[in-house]
């Protein structure tokens, strides 16, 4: 609008007692100066009201760029602005007001000045006012329908409702987030058991009978087991009779692209060498078990995980992490990588520590734990719940001791005999480092950890924990779920 007037338009008072579209602006400046710079970030500041409002000439392009550079001075505060910073308090003729109010205050203050802004220019102009009518657009500095629009490019009504709406969108992305876990709750008495449900025997391609090998995992103790055998299913009765620790059923199925993938709680031998990943997982789920990308880092061909493939994966619950044969074998036993891959797409996939052992040398590399209450007996079926609905850690030495959410899901704590706490978000990014085995990260912590990819907490997506001991002892946390609150 300032560009339909001229310098003397923009300095012309009605009277000695009337103020100019240049006091108006200057004053704007000043309001900002003092609520925002003094009042919120604690500046020291230099302002004069009464010059801002006294006989003032200034040009009408310093008047536009002031404008800009103001405006956009004051959503790169609301953009950045912690909720510390925002429930804190700044005194208002000798009120104490919070910052957030004093926001609103500020965009309803500019709103009532841009009117008589608009107001002089018509009467200046007259009927060559030209109307700025048309759609509104609030600005945004990520999503707006331009993303390299800026203030001085938009009509002032805009940047009243965007000023606006962004102070909301900042005070909602700050406070209505929570922590989803997929643990019991806090005050349920439960046991962790240990167990390992990917390995081999003699029945396919590994070197010990399953007996022996059942004996080696019940004196290392053990609490539930399974052997995969590949394309053979092992049926719970020839084992359970020999053993304390519960027996799960289970089968490792080759796929049509000979990657090889875990059916837990199998009740049946899949065809072999037929189906997609996809297609098999499918078919796992239906029938109720728990199906279980294996080895996502191994690389007997270079085509075994690849992104294309993964992507086609939508529906999977179960990824393992790190596979302890594949210590010994070409590619990489961690696959947090691939994990992260899938948590990133939104998809709620749990982590799973095996052995895959088909050598004594194979054994008791890595495992996890479920967390089982202890007012019920264990059972397969349950094990196979508590695998799927991730209430479990995995680990190659760590362990945990408590894992929970606390104050109302604002905050996430884990006890461990580690030496080191990591928490790792979105794409693998590590936002905090503790030493020591336990930690804890509050809600206000992530909002305001500068390592957070994205500024709205929805989009990170979730938190998961690395609990790091000596050598390639760790634990890994399910992750927590970054949700809006209802």
């Amino acid at each position: 609008m300032l560009e339909q007037l001229d310098d003397e338009h923009v300095n012309w008072r009605p009277n000695s007692y009337s103020n100019s579209i240049s006091n108006v602006v200057m004053h704007i400046n000043g309001y900002i100066k003092e609520r925002i710079e003094k009042g919120i970030l604690h500046r020291a500041i230099s302002r004069s009201r009464e010059e801002e409002l006294g006989a003032i000439t200034v040009a009408n392009k310093e008047l536009q760029q002031l404008i800009k550079e103001r405006f956009d001075f004051v959503i790169s505060i609301i953009e950045s602005i912690t909720e510390e910073q925002l429930e804190a308090t700044q005194v208002v003729r000798g009120t104490d007001r919070t910052n957030l109010d004093m926001l609103h205050q500020c965009a309803a203050h500019f709103s009532e000045h841009f009117g008589q802004i608009f107001y002089f220019a018509k009467i200046i102009l007259g009927e060559q006012y030209k109307s700025l009518t048309g759609p509104i657009k609030p600005v945004y500095k990520d999503g707006m329908q331009n993303s390299n629009e800026s203030f001085a490019d938009m009509d002032y009504y805009g940047i009243i409702m965007g000023t606006n709406v962004l102070i909301m969108e900042r005070w909602q992305t700050l406070k209505q987030h929570k922590f989803i876990s997929s643990y019991l709750e806090s005050d349920t008495s439960f046991t962790w058991l240990r167990g390992n449900h990917h390995g081999h025997s003699t029945r396919s391609d590994g070197t010990d009978e399953p007996l022996t090998i059942i004996r080696s995992y019940e004196e290392a103790g053990y609490d539930y087991f399974a052997l995969s055998e590949h394309d053979f299913l092992l049926r719970r009765e020839e084992l359970q009779p020999y053993t304390k620790m519960c027996v799960i059923p289970a089968v490792e199925v080759t796929a049509k692209d000979k990657q090889t993938l875990l059916y837990l709680g199998a009740d049946e031998v899949l065809p072999v060498r037929a189906w997609t990943p996809k297609q098999i997982m499918d078919r796992v789920h239906q029938a109720g078990g728990l199906f279980i990308f294996d080895h996502p880092n191994w690389k007997p061909f270079q085509e075994y995980a690849m992104d294309q493939l993964l992507d086609s994966m939508e529906g999977i619950k179960g990824i393992e992490i790190y596979t302890g044969v594949i210590e010994r074998l070409y590619g990489q036993a961690l696959a947090t990588d691939r994990w992260d891959y899938l948590l990133s797409k939104g998809w709620k996939v749990f982590g799973h520590g095996t052995d895959d052992q088909h050598h004594q040398r194979d054994q008791f590399i890595a495992w996890n734990c479920v967390q089982w209450p202890n007012s019920q007996a264990i059972d397969p079926k349950g094990i196979i719940s508590a695998l799927s609905e991730g209430r479990f850690y995995a680990s190659t030495g760590v362990s945990i001791s408590k894992i929970e959410t606390k104050d109302d899901n604002q905050c996430i704590s884990i006890d461990s005999d580690g030496d080191e706490v990591h928490w790792i978000s979105r794409n693998g990014v590590i936002l905090k480092k503790v030493n020591g085995g336990s930690s804890s990260l509050t809600m206000k912590e992530l909002r305001e950890n500068p390592n957070l990819p994205k500024k709205d907490l929805s989009e990170a997506i979730y938190v998961r924990i690395e609990c790091l001991g000596r050598g390639n002892r760790i634990a890994w946390s399910q992750p927590f779920w970054i949700v809006p609150e209802e």
